[in-house]
């Protein structure tokens, strides 16, 4: 395993990385209302990962729920989620 890759990975289970981003957040100022992921301007969408690192799968579970408010936001969600989900499966 890559050494760089070994410590993200690491950065990620153990829950550092959450606790870095949230020190950031706390620095800079909470927002009062929550936006999702990459949706700041859309509040009716964003992404609910449905799987967590090192999950069992099977074959048809779904691992990522797309949110949108318009039918053209979500042809183009689902046209980059073709393009790559984020996920690596193992068989």
């Amino acid at each position: 395993m890559h050494m760089a890759y070994a410590r993200a990975l690491d950065l990620l289970t153990s829950g550092k990385a959450l606790a870095a981003m949230e020190r950031l957040i706390a620095a800079q100022g909470a927002q009062a209302e929550t936006f999702r992921p990459g949706a700041p301007m859309d509040k009716g969408a964003g992404i609910d990962l449905l799987r967590k690192i090192d999950a069992r799968v099977r074959r048809g579970e779904p691992l990522y729920r797309i949110h949108a408010q318009s039918e053209t936001g979500l042809r183009f969600a689902c046209d980059l989620a073709a393009e790559g989900s984020g996920y690596r499966l193992l068989s």
